[in-house]
């Protein structure tokens, strides 16, 4: 009784959880058949309802990579093998934290093959780009001062960076494999340097860095003409001449093809 009592404060008590090393599963529990049923000498895991649903939602990113990309391996194989990215350590145990959570939703969201440097990854997400104009960022405040507001109090405005539409092209091999991808991208953006940090987050810092990426939209780009269907090309030339307009707000598009190099 001592025992359930003291692994029922483990699990109530509002502090984050340390799972201890008994409790991680062995590689002889790992290599068990699911099918089968229940047993006494089954490894008790002592987890959270968190860390279960980042099971559960690398689980979905990697199979649906799998099959998007044709890839000729077990995604259950992958969950199950030990990985550098993850320090020996396979992705059912380790992604169960956060941070090789976020590796692992790295690799698989910009098919960056099967395994990869965890420090490489980190210096990635350490980047922290923000996907809004808001949050911490001083060059885009949250909240208005005196400075912020032009005019009588009739006509005050928000002084928001004036948006402008960015048109980019991503050439080049993806990931550590024999695949490149050929990608059109169009985003409303107060800024260049706004628009690469978001391709950054798609493809990678080589992709993002030697990615062509201009202000307003040339329909007549043979990128543009092969990946875009023409009601798409209208609009993106409507919104260059006016980015304000209301097909502008939050516009973001990526139209991509990838082939074995």
């Amino acid at each position: 009784m001592a025992l359930v009592a003291t692994l029922s404060e483990r699990v109530c008590a509002p502090v984050p959880v340390t799972i201890p090393t008994h409790f991680r599963p062995s590689a002889a529990t790992r290599s068990c058949d699911p099918l089968d049923p229940d047993e006494p000498a089954d490894t008790p895991v002592l987890t959270t309802d968190r860390r279960l649903r980042r099971l559960a939602m690398l689980a979905a990113d990697t199979g649906a990579r799998f099959v998007r990309e044709g890839l000729p391996h077990d995604p259950v194989a992958w969950l199950l093998a030990p990985r550098m990215l993850f320090s020996g350590r396979s992705a059912i145990d380790a992604c169960q934290d956060r941070e090789p959570f976020l590796r692992a939703t790295l690799l698989h969201g910009l098919s960056l093959g099967l395994d990869a440097d965890a420090d490489e990854l980190d210096a990635l997400l350490s980047d922290d780009p923000d996907d809004g104009l808001g949050g911490d960022n001083d060059d885009y405040p949250d909240e208005a001062d005196d400075e912020t507001y032009e005019g009588d109090e009739a006509s005050m405005r928000f002084d928001a960076p004036e948006m402008r539409l960015f048109s980019c092209i991503v050439e080049g091999p993806l990931g550590p494999g024999d695949r490149c991808v050929q990608a059109f991208c169009a985003m409303v953006a107060p800024d260049e340097t706004w628009a690469r940090r978001r391709l950054t987050t798609r493809y990678g810092t080589s992709l993002a860095d030697a990615a062509t990426v201009s202000e307003g939209f040339d329909c007549e780009s043979t990128l543009a003409g092969m990946l875009l269907s023409e009601p798409m090309r209208r609009m993106l030339a409507t919104v260059a001449r006016n980015p304000a307009c209301e097909l502008g707000a939050g516009l973001d598009v990526q139209v991509e093809q990838r082939f074995a190099a």
